[in-house]
């Protein structure tokens, strides 16, 4: 039987599950509220690039965008707070931020966890993920984005199983505070659809998201390496499985692969924005 009273912050299999679900629902509920008010009150009817799209298609697009949007507005800040109020994940970081190799070793950061708000952020971007992938599946996304795919999947099986061992558990936080750039790159996608790709409010919010990108995900590659280094999740000991020591080792590197191919494209769309060929902006 589930225990109701751990419900939010319980780390066995049914309470995640059962959390996960309650958080599905409640961002579809959001989605077709949000889908609900762009019908009524026409929010949609100013889109420029996509005006010869059926009005059922644009209500889907705005409300998907402000939906994944409020998901990141939650847990990047709720992923900086659940670090700095817990005494032992924010002497860690401190270490990583001076590169203190003989401290981390001391910290076993490999079984480093959180009880209180790293289980419920982390089932709510579990579900996140899984409704999104739902909806990419279903052809409400724009376009099929295989990366993305790939990192929605990855993370809805893995996760939940850290969540469940109670492992690695800063780098959970880590990650999910990453979405602090995630904002703008939506509203970048709003100032692209009503004013143009060419208008100075597109470019500023664009400036944004690239900087914010490249502090956020970009600059933080190197801490997290090194505590991917100083963890050792292939060597680590303690009581946890083999073949959980060896997901980990392989799985904890890959959001950083994926956000280095991200910059990558984001250098290429500033190299077309700046381009001395661009029409001059509005």
């Amino acid at each position: 039987m589930i225990a109701i009273e751990n419900l939010l912050t319980g780390n066995d299999w049914e309470q995640i599950a059962l959390r996960t679900l309650l958080f599905l629902v409640l961002f579809e509920a959001v989605f077709r509220s949000i889908r609900s008010i762009c019908k009524s009150n026409s929010i949609v009817g100013g889109l420029e690039k996509y005006k010869n799209m059926p009005r059922e298609r644009l209500n889907e697009i705005w409300a998907l965008k402000m939906t994944i949007g409020l998901h990141s507005l939650v847990v990047g800040p709720a992923a900086i707070y659940g670090i700095i109020s817990d005494e032992n994940m924010l002497k860690v970081v401190r270490l990583l931020f001076k590169f203190d190799l003989d401290g981390l070793a001391r910290s076993d950061l490999f079984y480093l966890h959180e009880d209180q708000i790293c289980p419920l952020l982390t089932t709510f971007s579990v579900a996140f993920f899984l409704w999104d992938g739902c909806h990419g599946l279903c052809g409400t996304w724009e376009s099929m984005d295989i990366p993305m795919v790939f990192h929605h999947a990855v993370s809805i099986v893995v996760w939940p199983i850290a969540l469940h061992f109670r492992v690695c558990n800063l780098f959970l936080f880590s990650y999910q505070a990453m979405e602090l750039s995630s904002p703008f790159m939506q509203l970048r996608w709003h100032y692209l659809a009503f004013h143009g790709p060419t208008t100075k409010p597109y470019f500023y919010v664009s400036a944004v998201f690239a900087i914010t990108f490249t502090i956020v995900r970009v600059g933080m590659i190197p801490y997290h390496l090194t505590a991917y280094y100083v963890a050792k999740p292939w060597a680590a000991g303690g009581n946890a499985p083999h073949w959980l020591k060896m997901l980990a080792t392989v799985t904890l590197p890959l959001p950083n692969l994926l956000n280095v191919f991200w910059f990558a494209l984001i250098v290429t769309m500033a190299a077309r924005v700046l381009s001395p060929n661009k029409k001059k902006m509005k």
